[in-house]
């Protein structure tokens, strides 16, 4: 299982990323498995690079990031004597050592070409900004990648499914301008999806990748997911009353855990009432953190939270995006940090309500999945 936005992870002093970042990226299981995925191509958003310095005693790259303005840590130096350092903790690693420094290579090469492209790796990050449903400049927008897409349209109960035309942009992007936030003509809570028209000519409905909310009907057997425009009137938002702790914690003692199943009655548990239940009882335990598990939403509850669907979405048995944020609330409230427990390295194989249904076997540039049997977990 291998991503981009995995591997930036895996940086540490004297060595970053064990990844291989030659292909890109991950796969998609096969039958109960998963179709890993890939973030889109350096596509969306051109800002100028930032300029890669090594701030004086630390042993890592930098970036002056150009929108925040701040300093970002990117990865490790090479070490001037261009052995790294990590030999050096571990020397049983020297046994593999050209392959690790090749990994390492392909990492900075990945890294630098991020940098180039999109000014700061925080940058390629975000993303979540530009696609799916934002406002800019006080009108709702919609964007999705999918660039081998011949027509995109935008369909839901608010237009009777008939669909409006989004057009299209550079670097595999579909746009459409919904008008201004206060007269929206998608009204909040409405069922969304985007029909594309594929290659071959044909169409399919999908659920756009950068939905934050989905939803299904769990009296219906075998049901579809619908993605839902969440965009709450104010009286409706959760309103954030306490800060995330600071300073973190020095030493972190972490409760995992996993909101469905933390109940005592025998059905899934939500945000709130774990809120309100739960977390007292870590926090009486001395625990300052807590980890989140099975946080995005997955279709297939038996996965235990790791087939994920929609990778921007809530999980929805247990609440809404609003409830998300009254537990993160009520433990910054407790002084505990919160962990989510994110996939990125790979998506569920459901064509119908995943990413997965994104991939018409166009070519490898234009999906978010790798070609051929290299895009699947045969696991």
């Amino acid at each position: 299982e291998r991503s981009v936005s995995e591997s930036v992870e895996l940086a540490m002093e004297g060595f970053a990323g064990i990844v291989d970042l030659r292909r890109g990226l991950g796969q998609r299981q096969v039958g109960s498995a998963v179709h890993a995925s890939r973030a889109p191509p350096r596509r969306r958003t051109r800002t100028r690079g930032a300029d890669l310095c090594k701030p004086k005693g630390k042993g890592y790259f930098g970036a002056r990031e150009n929108r925040r303005g701040r300093m970002l840590r990117f990865c490790a130096t090479p070490p001037e004597s261009g052995r790294l350092k990590v030999y050096d903790v571990d020397p049983m690693l020297n046994e593999f050592r050209d392959h690790l420094d090749y990994r390492y290579r392909r990492y900075r090469e990945q890294l630098d070409a991020i940098v180039e492209a999109e000014g700061s790796l925080e940058n390629f990050a975000c993303g979540y900004d530009r696609m799916g449903f934002c406002v800019e400049d006080g009108k709702v927008v919609y964007r999705e990648w999918a660039p081998a897409a011949q027509q995109v349209q935008l369909i839901g109960d608010f237009n009777d499914w008939k669909g409006w035309a989004l057009e299209r942009e550079a670097f595999g992007t579909w746009k459409l301008v919904l008008g201004e936030e206060s007269e929206c003509p998608v009204p909040h809570g409405s069922r969304v999806k985007v029909r594309l028209q594929t290659p071959h000519g044909n169409w399919v409905d999908r659920i756009p990748a950068w939905i934050t909310y989905a939803t299904v009907d769990a009296n219906s057997f075998g049901a579809a997911y619908d993605g839902v425009f969440w965009n709450p009137p104010e009286s409706e938002r959760h309103v954030f009353r306490n800060q995330r702790p600071s300073p973190a914690p020095n030493a972190l003692r972490i409760y995992e855990c996993h909101v469905g199943m933390s109940g005592q009655e025998p059905k899934v548990s939500t945000y709130r009432e774990f809120a309100d239940e739960v977390l007292p009882r870590i926090k009486a335990c001395n625990y300052n953190a807590i980890q989140l598990m099975a946080v995005q939403e997955h279709s297939y509850y038996a996965s235990f939270g790791y087939h994920v669907t929609n990778a921007f979405a809530v999980s929805s048995r247990s609440g809404s995006p609003e409830d998300l944020k009254y537990l993160v609330d009520a433990a910054h409230g407790m002084g505990m940090v919160v962990i989510m427990d994110l996939v990125h390295s790979h998506a569920s194989n459901n064509a119908s309500d995943g990413l997965n249904g994104y991939d018409f076997g166009q070519k490898e540039e234009d999906s978010y999945f790798l070609s051929g049997d290299a895009g699947y977990h045969q696991q």
